[in-house]
């Protein structure tokens, strides 16, 4: 009977410090694929700080959601410090994150925004029995959104990705563009140049010169309805982003 108490309390001690470790990690992926293109968030809550390549260099993520005339910014920090309640009502609020989920291809997020509900869900379809999905450097984000009050709300979506996610360093020059094809709107960035065999060593990041090829570039996409692509007005410290924005629309 004693071994049977001392067994069944050491599994749920290993059960309870399982369960903190996928709490509380390191650090949470969200766009990876490679030690150059891997982008992930170095804090607990989304919009504490900026993502950051896993070098620790910072590759800029940004998102807002505006309900009822009120924004609430739920990836990256356009403060730039800690995210708090505190801030006054005419400037973005932080949303509300309520939990984070870890799993073998995705990282999924739930924020609380006024009333309305946001999903975030990273996907990154890595998967082992599918060499050319594998191979292929795309990850997906999607948005959902719920009124969690019963009322019918206002929202537009702004999500921005800064352009140098597709240089090595910030200062390198990129060429930029849009584009449709199909029902898909997209922005564009890469590299003016790329030089061969010129850069060694771990604190590298990705370097896509631009449109030489159809994915050696960094590409936003929206299949959202209405969507439209935009210049960066937001976040002028972070050069050439690329920037969606979804119309007004109700919440149901």
């Amino acid at each position: 009977m004693a071994k049977n108490i001392h067994l069944a309390i050491l599994i749920s001690f290993l059960f309870q410090s399982a369960f903190g470790q996928l709490r509380h990690l390191p650090a949470y992926p969200l766009i990876t694929h490679d030690t150059y293109f891997s982008v992930w968030s170095f804090t607990d809550t989304l919009n504490a700080q900026d993502t950051r390549h896993w070098t620790g260099k910072q590759q800029p993520l940004r998102a807002t959601l505006e309900v009822d005339s009120q924004n609430y910014y739920f990836i990256g920090n356009p403060f730039g410090k800690i995210a708090t309640q505190a801030q006054p009502a005419t400037q973005a609020q932080p949303a509300t994150q309520e939990w984070v989920d870890v799993k073998a291809t995705q990282t999924q997020y739930h924020f609380a925004c006024g009333g309305v509900d946001l999903t975030l869900t990273f996907t990154s379809p890595l998967l082992l029995s599918d060499l050319s999905l594998l191979s292929r450097p795309v990850t997906y984000v999607s948005f959902r959104l719920r009124s969690n009050d019963g009322a019918t709300h206002k929202a537009r979506l702004m999500f921005d990705v800064a352009g140098f996610l597709a240089a090595n360093t910030p200062d390198q020059p990129l060429l930029t563009g849009r584009g449709t094809t199909g029902q898909l709107s997209f922005l564009k960035a890469g590299t003016r140049e790329q030089p061969i065999l010129k850069k060694k060593g771990d604190d590298l990041r990705i370097d896509w010169a631009g449109y030489t090829s159809r994915y050696r570039m960094i590409r936003v996409l929206s299949k959202i309805s209405g969507m439209k692509a935009i210049p960066s007005t937001w976040r002028p410290h972070i050069p050439s982003s690329l920037s969606l924005t979804t119309p007004s629309k109700t919440s149901p």
